[in-house]
């Protein structure tokens, strides 16, 4: 009797990480499709790099590529977010809801984020070229600090609620600030996510992005309940 309810206890349990595998898989995919373009761009400035020194060109072309993460990082974290409160999605029509419902939102914000993100790296470029500028670089980090950390809010948020997206930014700023704990474990969750997709990308592109909104997703239950 005992060792039947263990090979169940056993079997439930290896079922549901299987369904989880799955999901974070399957998700990771969809995202991947959905941004090829940005994934080709980025293998092949990787690529030239080896021959052509990086240059601002290509920080704006990548810059410009990224937009279309915004409905990827929507759908994602629709199909994260429900993740969290059931326990039970269907990925690809999950994905596909949140990506149709929130793209004209997701894409402005992720419009503007890089367009932010480029305007730094471009003013940082010439900092570092100039002899008098330098008192600027202080400045600078701390707002894209502020950028990095409004963006993980940001697409969670938009997932999540109707809002404006003024409000989207300012919901976005504040808890970055106010949850500095919990912004700082999702900064450092990013960090280690991306620097595993650098070491072995092969595996972990299709699995990583999932399991990082999964966690995202998770980390901002107690916020999520502060703003819905």
């Amino acid at each position: 009797m005992n060792e039947s309810k263990g090979l169940q206890f056993f079997d439930g349990k290896l079922f549901k990480v299987m369904n989880y595998l799955y999901w974070m898989f399957m998700s990771s995919a969809l995202f991947l499709v959905s941004n090829i373009l940005l994934v080709f761009s980025l293998y092949a400035v990787v690529v030239a790099s080896q021959d052509i020194p990086f240059s601002i060109y290509h920080v704006i072309w990548i810059g410009i590529v990224a937009v279309p993460l915004g409905p990827s990082l929507a759908g994602m974290y629709t199909v994260m977010n429900k993740l969290v409160q059931t326990q039970e999605v269907s990925v690809i029509n999950d994905y596909f809801k949140g990506y149709r419902q929130h793209f004209k939102q997701s894409i402005t914000v992720s419009s503007i984020l890089f367009l932010f993100y480029i305007l730094a790296v471009v003013n940082y470029a010439i900092i570092q070229q100039s002899e008098t500028m330098g008192f600027l670089l202080l400045p600078l980090l701390i707002v894209l600090s502020l950028l990095m950390c409004i963006s993980l809010y940001a697409f969670p948020f938009v997932s999540l609620k109707k809002s404006k997206t003024k409000e989207i930014f300012k919901l976005s700023l504040y808890f970055s600030i106010k949850e500095f704990k919990l912004t700082f474990m999702m900064l450092v969750a990013a960090a280690i996510f991306v620097y595993l997709m650098l070491l072995i990308p092969t595996i972990t592109l299709f699995l990583l992005p999932g399991i990082y909104c999964f966690v995202s997703s998770f980390l901002l239950k107690n916020v999520y309940d502060k703003i819905v």
